[in-house]
């Protein structure tokens, strides 16, 4: 093989692995466009956190919202008339056993102040209709042995 053979092989390989070279990164670029693209459609799909609910639903009821007590504990939302906790449905125990807690804490400070106010404990539920015939019931068999009965709202996803 001459020389000039030689030189012009060796520019044909030059040529064909550059122009692999471009198909592959062309590929790569679709891929990664596909993925990002993909990313941010499940982001926008993805569940919310529970503080956007709250926010949203605080601000509706004109309440105050993560109303911080002496113990540094926060209320979710707190009216003139109610102490509202609130969670994804699966954590209705924790939501109730808050909004109890709050509305005593709260309710006590009132009695000390001579303020006759008295809060209602409320548990706004985040989530679906499935989930809240599921745990709905919970919280109302525990509603049968109180005086100061939990108000449920549901919030759906």
């Amino acid at each position: 093989m001459s020389i000039k053979t030689a030189r012009i092989l060796h520019k044909k390989r030059i040529i064909k692995n550059n122009k692999m070279r471009k198909a592959i990164l062309i590929s790569l670029l679709i891929i990664l466009t596909s993925l990002l693209i993909a990313g941010f459609t499940f982001n926008a799909n993805a569940k919310k956190k529970e503080s956007y609910y709250q926010d949203i639903h605080c601000d509706n009821l004109g309440g105050k919202a993560e109303y911080k007590l002496e113990n540094r504990t926060r209320i979710d939302c707190l009216t003139d008339t109610k102490a509202i906790e609130h969670d994804f449905a699966p954590k209705w125990a924790e939501c109730a056993g808050q909004a109890i807690y709050y509305a005593q804490r709260m309710n006590l400070k009132y009695y000390e102040q001579r303020m006759n106010l008295k809060l209602k404990p409320v548990c706004a539920l985040i989530g679906t209709e499935k989930q809240f015939k599921k745990y709905i019931p919970r919280i109302e068999t525990i509603n049968k042995n109180l005086i100061n009965k939990i108000e449920i709202i549901k919030i759906y996803q």
